[in-house]
């Protein structure tokens, strides 16, 4: 029998040498997560991904309200207290069987396999609420997206316009335990 992942649980990993948080986004994470928003360069945004961070103002009104948005953090704990390192959103289309996917990480963290465990965390909670397929889009110049995406199976599809990979996962329902 299969078990569906609690959608508040929390794994913690170990990052760096550091404890790191992957969990939901939740209504006290709101001044970390705008502290983490104002981290961002907005110049950097995939200007072809259509689901980026939210604006910290939409996340406050709307955090929790609805599934259609699933928002997974990477929290950590130090000496200035809990702060959001990297945000994974999925973003349920018409089709409720699909998710558009991004994720973003404070600058300070790329390159260094945050990216890759929010996107683990991230495919598995998918998997878990039954969703089936996962797109994305990334820059063709957003080498480490495209690279990250393939590590996890996604495979190219049609692009939206030039200069653009689309990418696509299906999901595969876990198998059933006896």
């Amino acid at each position: 029998m299969t078990t569906q992942l609690d959608k508040s649980a929390s794994q913690p990993v170990v990052w760096k040498g550091r404890h790191v948080w992957l969990r939901r986004l939740r209504g006290d994470d709101a001044k970390r997560y705008r502290a983490f928003h104002e981290a961002l360069d907005p110049a950097r945004f995939d200007r072809h991904a259509q689901t980026g961070p939210p604006d910290p103002d939409a996340f406050v009104g709307t955090l929790g309200s609805d599934d259609r948005d699933i928002l997974v953090a990477a929290v950590v704990n130090d000496e200035r207290g809990a702060s959001v390192l990297g945000v994974a959103r999925a973003t349920r289309r018409g089709d409720a069987n699909t998710s558009e996917i991004a994720i973003v990480l404070r600058p300070d963290v790329e390159g260094q396999g945050l990216g890759r465990l929010l996107m683990g965390w991230l495919i598995n909670h998918c998997r878990d609420c039954g969703l089936r397929q996962l797109v994305g889009q990334a820059s063709l110049d957003n080498r480490r997206m495209i690279e990250l995406a393939h590590a996890f199976r996604f495979v190219d599809a049609p692009a939206g316009g030039p200069g653009v990979v689309a990418l696509r996962l299906q999901l595969q329902r876990p198998i059933e335990e006896e």
